[in-house]
């Protein structure tokens, strides 16, 4: 009976070891499956994550480029305000400069001389030659209607058209 009992001992133990060895081997097929699943997942990721650094350094690229444009409009606006303000100021500057008329301008400002005369002549109750008061309206009159001429000019031309009217 000894020997039966040792057998079945043996049996046994091959069994559990039979069980342990198909545990063992199905645990390490399992685990070389979720390797290699994990092994795909990591291959993936570091696909992705190429292209994500590969987009992120293009948009840094990008915005470098765009922060350079910025900046080159920034100083094509600074120059174009400058070159504006020189020349508002030289307009401003030629505005206040009183000229002398061109000798076709003379000829208009005669000619609106003489319109003013004979306007207050008809208001001033038809006199040829306008009486006192009438050479500063006229006077006045022309300067509005040319006034960038020198007023100097104006003004004595106003009197020599009336005295020569006269």
């Amino acid at each position: 009976m000894t020997i039966h009992i040792d057998t079945i001992h043996v049996i046994v133990i091959l069994a559990v070891m039979f069980l342990i060895t198909i545990i063992s081997l199905t645990t390490t097929i399992v685990v070389t499956i979720k390797m290699k699943s994990l092994k795909l997942q990591v291959e993936d990721n570091n696909r992705l994550l190429y292209f994500n650094l590969k987009d992120i350094k293009e948009l840094h690229m990008t915005s470098i480029r765009c922060i350079n444009d910025l900046d080159s409009m920034r100083k094509d606006v600074n120059t174009l305000s400058s070159g504006l303000q020189l020349k508002l100021q030289k307009e401003e500057e030629k505005a206040r400069i009183k000229r002398y008329p061109k000798p076709a301008e003379v000829e208009d400002i005669t000619s609106t001389i003489n319109d003013q005369i004979f306007i207050q002549s008809v208001l001033r109750s038809q006199q040829k030659a306008p009486i006192g008061g009438v050479i500063p309206d006229i006077t006045d009159i022309v300067r509005k209607t040319y006034p960038d001429i020198n007023e100097e000019y104006l003004a004595t031309r106003v009197i020599a058209v009336m005295q020569s009217s006269m």
